[in-house]
C-alpha cells in the first residue's frame, strides 16, 4: 500500500511521520478467512473514534452506510 502511494505521488513520509499523532489505537480484530476483512479502532484526538477496515470490496462495501465527501463530511452512500 505505501509503495501504491508513493507511485502515485502521495506524501506518504509525512503522514508516517505523523502516525500516532492523531489519535490513539482502542482496538483490532485481526483478518480471517470467515469474516474476509480486518476491523480496527482509532480514537481521535477530539474524541471521536474512527473505524477502519481492511478486507475484499465485495464485502466491505455491504457494511458501509455512509462516505466522505470531499470537505471532510459524511453523507449517505449510494448506489452511485
Amino acid at each position: 500500500m505505501i509503495k501504491y502511494l508513493m507511485d502515485s505521488k502521495v506524501e506518504v513520509e509525512s503522514h508516517i511521520h505523523r502516525r500516532g499523532q492523531d489519535g490513539t489505537f482502542e482496538f483490532q480484530i485481526p483478518f480471517n478467512s470467515s469474516r474476509k476483512r480486518q476491523t480496527s479502532a482509532v480514537r481521535l484526538t477530539n474524541g471521536n473514534v474512527r473505524v477502519f477496515l481492511k478486507g475484499g470490496p465485495d464485502f466491505i462495501i455491504d457494511k458501509c452506510s455512509h462516505t466522505l465527501d470531499a470537505q471532510g463530511k459524511a453523507v449517505p452512500l449510494s448506489e452511485e
